[in-house]
């Protein structure tokens, strides 16, 4: 009397979880290489020198323009201290101030590219300029 048919079973895929991948040795190879932005010492024949890369720091423009009472306020000293307002750290500026002139190109000096500065002499670099410019002579700070 009845007909059995038979129906197909309807199987769903199960799905794929994608596998972790291990990292290889060429990746981490690949992450040792990167350039990093610390002191980085350099030999060129007998003479050694530290190049660290600082770019020259540019103005950066804010939104806020300060009211001439402001203006006045900052260039007299008033106001509290401790950082965080607008502009370069002292130690930037100075810093900057250091490379930039002319006069120290023979012990300290921008890299060819602009980008990075040369302490072509570290002796008369603590010698002579960090304690023009820093409250100390030590080369490693």
């Amino acid at each position: 009397l009845f007909a059995y048919h038979r129906i197909p079973a309807f199987t769903q895929p199960s799905p794929t979880l994608p596998q972790p991948v291990k990292p290889t040795r060429s990746d981490a190879a690949a992450r040792l290489r990167k350039p990093r932005t610390t002191p980085i010492l350099e030999a060129s024949g007998n003479a050694r020198r530290r190049s660290v890369l600082l770019p020259p720091t540019q103005r950066i423009p804010t939104v806020h323009d300060p009211s001439p009472l402001e203006e006045e306020t900052a260039m007299e000293g008033g106001g509290a201290g401790g950082g965080g307002g607008g502009g370069p750290a002292p130690f930037l500026q100075k810093t900057y101030e250091m490379v930039e002139d002319s006069a120290t190109d023979e012990i300290v000096s921008w890299s060819a590219a602009k980008n990075s500065f040369v302490v072509w002499n570290p002796p008369e670099f603590a010698r002579v300029l960090l304690p023009t410019y820093f409250k100390h002579n030590n080369f490693s700070s």
